[in-house]
């Protein structure tokens, strides 16, 4: 491949995270707005399947996002000189990737559980 197609190429990759991460941030968004407005009217199943579709979704497009940023660190390298090398590596990246989205994700279901913690400490007092 030429230089020019490697950088298109790194290009084309870079835009498919952005993308994964949108939808990331997408779904995390509307799961914190669910939790938020309906969290506490919940029944313990509709709550146990919302979680489940969550973690599935979010480990799924997390570890989808995580690999192509990946991919995009190593052309993105690969475009600048076939010869350079500074010592970084893509796995760096990729911890540091996946640690956010974990966070994001224990968070969120943190959020959800304090929702219904304080619906229930409610119920009990009044």
């Amino acid at each position: 491949m030429t230089d020019y197609e490697i950088a298109d190429l790194a290009a084309s990759v870079m835009s498919n995270y952005l993308t994964t991460v949108s939808l990331y941030i997408s779904i995390v968004s509307a799961y914190l707005i669910t939790a938020f407005l309906a969290g506490e009217k919940l029944t313990r199943a509709q709550v146990s399947i919302v979680n489940a579709c969550f973690v599935v979704a979010t480990s799924w497009l997390g570890s989808l996002s995580v690999r192509i940023l990946i991919r995009a660190f190593d052309l993105s390298r690969e475009s600048v000189a076939h010869d350079y090398n500074d010592g970084t590596s893509s796995g760096g990246v990729a911890i540091a990737a996946g640690l956010l989205y974990a966070l994001l994700l224990g968070g969120s279901l943190l959020f959800m559980r304090n929702v219904r913690k304080n619906a229930s400490s409610k119920d009990l007092a009044g």
